[in-house]
């Protein structure tokens, strides 16, 4: 009986490109015609590609007919990092791209100005990080706009108020007011600006002081007639003093009232704006009264009312029979003239039949300066 040949057997090798990513089974010797299986495992990070005869099939089948070798091809896994931002306005972020497992990769969120970085959509809140890649990432930064403070401050709350103030976002525009209460006047900010009403482009905290100052006020007083009198009091004064003004009358003239029909020659104001006033003079008149001691022997004339200093001339004329013997006051011409009477004057003329006796003085004021023309 013939023996039966044996069945010649072939080796299959099995390698891998790289040990770090990945392994083979299968290997062995195989009796010829034998049919296996053999697989490449890639370790976690790398993917198979191919089989060194170009088969892309993992696992495979193999009909063993001679020694056979093949190797294993692996490849890195890449993973893309996509990043995106909540709102391009606000910001950007870098770091995107296709990275080999394993790599860092370095992933920046950079805020434009005017608004700053919050946080990734992970919880992350570095704008600057880095991760270890090992799978696809999705990104989003999260960015919000700015917001400031705007800090008003007067420098005397008696003087007046600011509006305006409060929390503003990156490139709001804010209205600021300094209002002056009664009385004041704003000057100037604390930066220099002279607005009172101003508009500001928010884009940072802002500390301003509004600066008021109390109004000055000029009382102007004038008179009527600088020979009459003069007036005290005027000036340049503060909102809310009291400025007292006095007319002073000269000798032979009073006041009589101020331009605004005020008749107290001395005066207080409240001073809450400029004031003009004129005090009104007038000459003192005075009455001149005379008379004869007897209507029977003669006249006189001259009675009635002169101004201050006015000269009044007073005749005294006899009858037939009789003569003039003196005034009152003792003068014993016919005529006088009187002159700065500043009070009333009765003055009697003292007639005598056929001679000259004394004169009664019934009554004469002081105050009177008398010129006797001879």
């Amino acid at each position: 009986m013939d023996s039966v040949p044996p069945v010649p057997t072939y080796t299959v090798t099995l390698a891998v490109n790289d040990t770090l990513m990945g392994s083979v089974l299968g290997a062995g010797v195989y009796m010829s015609g034998s049919q296996i299986a053999v697989s490449a495992i890639a370790n976690y990070g790398y993917h198979f590609t191919m089989w060194s005869d170009g088969d892309t099939n993992n696992p495979r089948t193999l009909t063993v007919t001679s020694d056979t070798t093949l190797t294993a091809t692996f490849a890195v896994n890449q993973y893309t990092i996509a990043l995106a931002v909540n709102d391009t306005l606000m910001g950007s972020v870098t770091g995107a791209g296709v990275y080999n497992y394993g790599a860092t990769a370095t992933l920046t969120a950079v805020a434009n100005t005017g608004y700053h970085f919050i946080m990734w959509n992970d919880g992350d809140t570095n704008a600057i990080r880095t991760i270890t890649v090992n799978d696809d990432v999705t990104l989003t930064a999260n960015f919000a706009i700015n917001q400031y403070t705007v800090a008003l401050a007067v420098n005397d709350n008696m003087m007046g108020s600011v509006r305006g103030a409060g929390i503003y976002n990156y490139g709001d525009t804010a209205t600021l007011y300094a209002v002056a209460n009664t009385g004041y006047h704003f000057t100037m900010w604390n930066d220099g600006d002279t607005n009172a009403i101003r508009t500001l482009v928010v884009t940072n905290d802002v500390n301003l002081t509004a600066n008021f100052a109390i109004n000055q006020y000029t009382i102007a007083l004038a008179v009527n007639d600088s020979t009459m009198g003069i007036v005290r009091g005027a000036g340049v004064y503060n909102y809310g003093d009291t400025a007292v003004v006095t007319a002073v009358a000269n000798t032979g003239y009073h006041f009589v009232n101020w331009s605004d029909n005020d008749t107290n020659a001395l005066r207080t104001l409240v001073v809450t704006d400029n004031v003009n006033l004129t005090a009104n003079f007038a000459v003192n008149q005075y009455t001149l009264t005379v008379a004869a001691n007897n209507n029977t022997m003669g006249s006189v004339t001259g009675s009635g009312v002169y101004n201050y200093g006015a000269t009044a001339t007073l005749t005294a004329t006899a009858d037939s029979g009789y003569h003039f013997q003196n005034w009152n006051d003792r003068r014993q011409r016919g005529e006088s003239a009187y002159r700065d009477c500043d009070e009333r004057c009765q003055l009697h003329c003292h007639l005598r039949h056929g001679q000259r006796t004394s004169c009664t003085d019934l009554h004469r004021h002081p105050g009177c300066e008398r010129q006797h023309h001879g």
